[in-house]
Protein backbone atom coordinates (compact mmCIF):
# COMPACT_ATOMS: atom_id res chain seq x y z
CA UNK A 1 0.00 0.00 0.00
CA UNK A 2 1.57 2.86 -1.08
CA UNK A 3 1.13 6.95 0.14
CA UNK A 4 -2.52 8.84 -0.06
CA UNK A 5 -5.14 7.78 -2.67
CA UNK A 6 -6.97 10.90 -2.52
CA UNK A 7 -10.72 11.18 -0.35
CA UNK A 8 -11.96 8.29 1.96
CA UNK A 9 -15.39 7.76 2.84
CA UNK A 10 -16.10 8.58 6.76
CA UNK A 11 -16.60 5.25 7.32
CA UNK A 12 -13.56 4.24 6.45
CA UNK A 13 -11.60 6.83 8.98
CA UNK A 14 -14.47 6.52 11.67
CA UNK A 15 -12.51 3.60 13.59
CA UNK A 16 -9.26 6.38 14.07
CA UNK A 17 -12.01 9.37 14.37
CA UNK A 18 -13.48 7.95 17.42
CA UNK A 19 -10.19 6.33 19.14
CA UNK A 20 -8.66 9.68 18.96
CA UNK A 21 -11.53 11.13 20.42
CA UNK A 22 -11.67 8.53 23.00
CA UNK A 23 -8.40 9.31 23.92
CA UNK A 24 -8.50 12.79 24.16
CA UNK A 25 -10.68 13.27 27.13
CA UNK A 26 -8.41 11.44 29.17
CA UNK A 27 -5.45 13.10 27.82
CA UNK A 28 -7.38 16.29 28.42
CA UNK A 29 -7.81 15.26 32.02
CA UNK A 30 -4.10 14.59 32.47
CA UNK A 31 -2.84 17.78 30.52
CA UNK A 32 -5.12 19.93 32.89
CA UNK A 33 -3.86 18.11 36.15
CA UNK A 34 -0.27 18.72 34.64
CA UNK A 35 -0.54 22.46 34.33
CA UNK A 36 -2.11 22.62 37.81
CA UNK A 37 1.20 21.26 39.05
CA UNK A 38 3.35 23.08 36.45
CA UNK A 39 1.94 26.14 37.98
CA UNK A 40 4.17 26.60 40.68
CA UNK A 41 7.10 27.04 38.02
CA UNK A 42 5.60 30.45 37.15
CA UNK A 43 7.27 32.45 39.74
CA UNK A 44 10.59 30.91 38.53
CA UNK A 45 10.48 30.81 34.78
CA UNK A 46 7.65 33.79 34.19
CA UNK A 47 7.13 33.91 30.64
CA UNK A 48 8.82 31.06 29.11
CA UNK A 49 6.55 28.45 31.32
CA UNK A 50 3.84 29.39 29.61
CA UNK A 51 5.17 28.40 25.93
CA UNK A 52 6.70 24.90 27.75
CA UNK A 53 3.37 24.22 29.01
CA UNK A 54 1.62 25.13 25.18
CA UNK A 55 3.98 22.90 23.80
CA UNK A 56 3.75 19.93 25.71
CA UNK A 57 -0.53 19.88 25.49
CA UNK A 58 -0.14 20.21 21.81
CA UNK A 59 2.22 17.55 21.01
CA UNK A 60 0.29 15.07 23.45
CA UNK A 61 -2.53 16.07 21.18
CA UNK A 62 -0.70 15.96 17.74
CA UNK A 63 1.01 12.24 18.93
CA UNK A 64 -2.79 11.00 19.70
CA UNK A 65 -3.69 12.27 16.18
CA UNK A 66 -0.92 10.15 14.74
CA UNK A 67 -1.91 7.20 16.73
CA UNK A 68 -5.72 7.77 15.66
CA UNK A 69 -4.35 7.82 11.81
CA UNK A 70 -2.04 4.96 12.56
CA UNK A 71 -4.63 2.57 13.99
CA UNK A 72 -7.00 3.19 10.38
CA UNK A 73 -3.76 2.79 8.43
CA UNK A 74 -3.15 -0.55 10.52
CA UNK A 75 -6.74 -1.45 9.85
CA UNK A 76 -6.51 -1.00 6.33
CA UNK A 77 -3.93 -3.02 6.05
CA UNK A 78 -5.62 -5.76 7.99
CA UNK A 79 -8.21 -5.47 5.70
CA UNK A 80 -6.50 -5.60 2.50
CA UNK A 81 -4.61 -8.78 3.70
CA UNK A 82 -7.50 -10.86 4.15
CA UNK A 83 -9.73 -8.87 1.13
CA UNK A 84 -12.55 -7.43 2.79
CA UNK A 85 -13.62 -4.83 1.25
CA UNK A 86 -13.82 -1.34 2.36
CA UNK A 87 -16.99 -0.37 4.61
CA UNK A 88 -20.01 0.66 2.59
CA UNK A 89 -22.99 3.15 3.21
CA UNK A 90 -25.76 0.89 4.25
Amino acid sequence: MSGCRGHRPVRVVLPGIAMTMALWLPAGQACSFYLEWFQSYCVTHEGLSGVMATLVVMYVMAAIIVLGAEFNGRLEVSRHNANLPPPTKP
